[in-house]
């Protein structure tokens, strides 16, 4: 039997599983176990004789989402319950357990291969390509992308293995996850891995970072699971002071450990998001110790005007696509762009830009509809 143990995203897991051969799913398998009766009595010379009648599986296959599927019990004990009920050729499975992983490894009598997902390197041409297109896609931040740049760096590096850890932080609406998303698209070509810290309350996020039960969610799991290395923690100001000390061998190492999974997240861009209004505001949040582990504070500052009047125009272009060829007319007749523009330096943040330009238009296509309607009645009267 050939035991692979894959590390990493379920689209990189499914490029090793063979196309030709037979597959059976883990949760598959559980289910005929529960549902199934495979021990058979049989009488020799007066005396009871147990043997169990094996059934041959081709490929076992497991995905990181089939391990909640199964009870607690089930997952301590799967490796001896699957191979006592199964003749299993090959099994593929994907960010186990460390138990699981653990009893696989375990199995003397067949070859265990661990495979672990390399992620792209952050390269200096991708920098540098960043750096020249930074400015079309996040308006009014200039200083903001020096200071990532320079950051991310010691990444360019082939021996350079721990994280970069940043804190952006400024007021909301001026471009921090939108930066975010845009690094994790440049650098890997993928949506990057996003965390809401504000959805979580206090004893629903103590499970999700610790990792309570075996077969529930975690922020170790879900981490195996990226397809991305810019790992976005957003709002992690919204995140118990309590559990700050869960993240130090996290942004030191490159390691998150809870009481199930380790994920390894080594050379990864870790971004956290905020609304603190400075740096000493965030020292006094986080203590010292949270504090001195970032490698970067960088502020996101309120747009000028010139950038509002760059972002209305954006804005406008994208929004008025929506509309059907004699709406975009009414929308011109009315002047609306203008109307919007002349108000630049008004805007506190892109929201409310894209809101009050969303809004304008829909008001003067409401207004150009009721006046049609008055002009028809008025018809119908004469």
């Amino acid at each position: 039997m050939q035991i692979n143990i894959f590390f990493g995203p379920k689209e990189e897991f499914q490029k090793l599983i063979p196309k030709n051969k037979e597959i059976k799913r883990l949760h598959d398998l559980i289910y005929e176990i529960d549902k199934k009766q495979r021990t058979h009595i049989h009488i020799t010379n007066g005396e009871k004789e147990e043997f169990i009648e094996k059934e041959y599986v081709e490929c076992l296959v497991s995905y990181t989402e089939d391990y909640s599927s199964a009870s607690s019990n089930f997952l301590e004990n799967a490796i001896s319950i699957l191979l006592s009920a199964y003749n299993i050729e090959n099994i593929y499975f994907q960010n186990p357990p460390q138990t699981i992983k653990e009893l696989l490894e375990r199995q003397n009598d067949f070859q265990v291969e661990i495979i672990k997902h390399q992620y792209p390197n952050v390269s200096l041409q991708k920098v540098k390509s960043i750096k020249n297109t930074f400015h079309k896609h996040i308006i009014g931040q200039e200083k903001a992308k020096n200071h990532i740049l320079s950051t991310v760096f010691p990444l360019t590096k082939k021996k350079y293995e721990k994280p970069v850890v940043m804190m952006f932080f400024g007021p909301a609406g001026v471009g921090k996850t939108e930066t975010a998303k845009f690094l994790s698209n440049k650098f890997y070509n993928q949506v990057e891995f996003r965390k809401q810290f504000s959805m979580f309350q206090t004893e629903d996020f103590a499970n999700y970072l610790f990792g309570e039960k075996i077969n529930g969610a975690s922020l170790a799991r879900d981490l195996l699971n990226r397809s991305s290395n810019v790992i976005l923690l957003d709002e992690f100001d919204k995140a118990p002071a309590v559990f700050h000390s869960a993240f130090y061998q996290m942004f030191d190492e490159g390691v998150l450990v809870d009481k199930h999974y380790v994920a390894d997240i080594s050379k990864a861009i870790i971004i956290c998001t905020s609304n603190y209004k400075s740096r000493e505001e965030i020292k006094k949040s986080l203590g010292e110790a949270l504090y001195s582990r970032f490698d970067h504070f960088i502020e996101f500052e309120l747009i000028s005007k010139e950038a509002q009047q760059k972002l209305i125009e954006k804005s406008y272009l994208k929004m008025i696509q929506l509309f059907s060829k004699k709406e975009k007319e009414v929308i011109e007749r009315y002047g609306v762009f203008k109307s919007i523009i002349d108000r630049a330096g008004q805007f506190n943040n892109v929201r409310e830009i894209e809101r009050e330009t969303q809004k304008l238009m829909c008001s003067v296509l409401i207004k150009d509809i009721y006046k049609k309607k008055r002009v028809k009645t008025f018809l119908r009267i004469v």
